[in-house]
């Protein structure tokens, strides 16, 4: 039983290593995003979400701060919620998306959404204050460091079913950076992407065994010849 259980082991470790490979070598060699938003042509229209936009003029397209040396990023600096109508994107299962942005300073929220015609769904990644998580989806809240460029992975396919029940038909986002009281603080958004074809794929792998007979070496210590056999199919 005791050698049962060690070969056990042994075959995890095996699988996670080449598991663990093959998704390096996809994260790194495949470039299959679909790019939503990335405000590289310096422009973009936005209007104020409803009854949470107090200061609608305290936006702008920032050129000294972006991701992954862009033209662009969206600064948020005021207490300010807006809205980007965009081209309709049907979700499908699985999707996940990718939001690039970087705390300045924190606010009260600092966060992004997606909507329909109907409903919409907030994602929080910075803030001081303690959100309803049936409004909010409050996994990332505080998780990053702050001046620094943070990816966002957000599984909207998923998270959006859990709330509403349906998979949504995307028209518009929703930058927020919140701040009822006191001075509020920066963020910036940038390449909003449909990352889903490019996560890691976990390869087809079959590891197989074989144990030989027990035998005694000449102090008496018994001992057995393993031989493994692997296959791996990307």
């Amino acid at each position: 039983m005791k050698n049962s259980k060690h070969l056990f082991i042994l075959i995890l470790i095996i699988y996670s290593f080449f598991c663990f490979s093959e998704s390096k070598s996809i994260i790194s060699n495949s470039y299959r995003e679909e790019i939503i938003e990335n405000f590289d042509d310096g422009e973009v229209e936005l209007y104020s979400f409803p009854g949470e936009d107090n200061n609608p003029s305290s936006w702008s397209l920032d050129a000294s701060n972006t991701y992954n040396e862009s033209p662009f990023s969206l600064r948020l600096y005021g207490n300010t919620w807006k809205i980007e109508d965009i081209d309709s994107i049907i979700v499908d299962p699985g999707d996940v998306w990718q939001v690039a942005a970087y705390i300045q300073d924190v606010s009260e929220i600092q966060g992004f959404g997606i909507m329909d015609s109907v409903n919409v769904l907030f994602y929080s990644f910075a803030g001081t204050q303690e959100l309803d998580i049936e409004e909010w989806i409050t996994v990332y809240q505080g998780a990053f460091e702050e001046d620094t460029w943070n990816l966002f992975l957000l599984p909207i396919a998923d998270d959006w079913f859990a709330w509403f029940d349906y998979l949504p038909v995307i028209t518009s986002l929703v930058f927020v950076n919140d701040q009822d009281s006191g001075s509020p603080g920066e963020v910036y958004f940038d390449e909003i992407a449909n990352i889903t074809e490019d996560l890691p794929v976990p390869p087809l792998v079959e590891i197989n065994y074989e144990i030989g007979e027990i035998y005694r070496k000449r102090n008496g210590q018994r001992n057995v010849d393993v031989q493994f056999y692997s296959e791996v199919i990307d």
